[in-house]
Parts: structure tokens; sequence; C-alpha cells
């Protein structure tokens, strides 16, 4: 019996420290900046604390730097959790809330 283990559970710590969200809390448009590859595809998830995924965005990497916004207008207040997923299945999630 061979067993591998990936020592990548989700959390990227390096991951974390190339993703800032801005302003928390947000009103109407949260600002995500990404730091990745030109060229990369990233998917940003908005999910509310039940789990239910409300919002999808895809987006394609232009710059090293990309800034991303995400119109939060219409969802009402309270706390969600945004995940970030960009190649090699990395993923990391920041919570954030609406208030207004």
């Amino acid at each position: 019996l061979d067993v591998t283990i990936d020592d990548c559970t989700g959390l990227d710590e390096a991951l974390a420290s190339k993703i800032m969200i801005y302003p928390n809390p947000a009103d109407e448009i949260l600002n995500i900046n990404l730091t990745a590859e030109p060229g990369d595809k990233a998917s940003i998830i908005i999910q509310n604390l039940q789990g239910q995924t409300i919002i999808v965005k895809n987006i394609t990497c232009l710059h090293q730097i990309n800034q991303v916004g995400v119109d939060v207008s219409a969802l009402p207040e309270g706390n969600y959790f945004v995940t970030m997923m960009v190649p090699q299945s990395r993923s990391f999630s920041k919570q954030f809330t609406i208030k207004r």
C-alpha cells in the first residue's frame, strides 16, 4: 500500500499574502487586489455563511497586480466569504462584511 500525502490543504499562506480585499466592511463594491502571473486564470467566489455560492466571477490576470471590483450592492447586510481560486488548485478565503 502506497500513501502519498499532499501538504497543499487549501490554505496557501503564500497566496494569502498576495490577496487584499477592501473596503471591509463593504457597501457597494468589494475591491480585490490579486498578485499573479499575467495569463493566470482565477475564480472569485462569494459565499454566505451557510456555504451558498452567491457570486462567481472568472478572470484572466493581465498584470502582475490585478484589481477586480465585485458588485455586492444586491447582497443583504451580513458576513460573507470571498474565495480566490488560482492555478494548481490553490485557494484562499477571507471573510468580509456588508454594512450600509
